[in-house]
């Protein structure tokens, strides 16, 4: 948690008066770094942490029209933002199970048992 923190403090910390910063990116940049320290805490993420930044808008876009609009239908239209979820999907479960095979296979006990 610790780390997190100075995370934090080093981003907000690089924000300089009179720049602009964008915010939205900021934010997306925070909540990574806190998804990856809940999740992955004792794993390096750090290749798999950009895939999910770079990943993660599109792929909550699509979960957000599928929670509307029936998946079977959105699924067989070829649009731009069904295609940017389709491979924001699949690059984040290869993303994920990357993590996870690490973290199995990690020697290190994770304080679970």
């Amino acid at each position: 948690m610790d780390a997190l923190l100075g995370g934090i403090k080093a981003q907000v910390d690089s924000w300089r008066p009179g720049v602009v910063v964008d915010m939205a990116r900021e934010m997306d940049a925070l909540a990574n770094a806190l998804i990856s320290t809940a999740l992955f805490s004792s794993v390096k993420v750090t290749g798999d942490a950009d895939t999910i930044r770079d990943t993660i808008a599109d792929f909550i876009a699509g979960v957000g029209v599928r929670s509307v609009v029936p998946s079977d239908l959105v699924d067989k239209l070829s649009t731009p933002a069904n295609r940017r979820f389709i491979r924001a999907r699949d690059r984040l479960e290869k993303a994920l199970a990357s993590i996870i095979n690490r973290y199995q296979t990690d020697p290190q006990d994770h304080g679970q048992g």
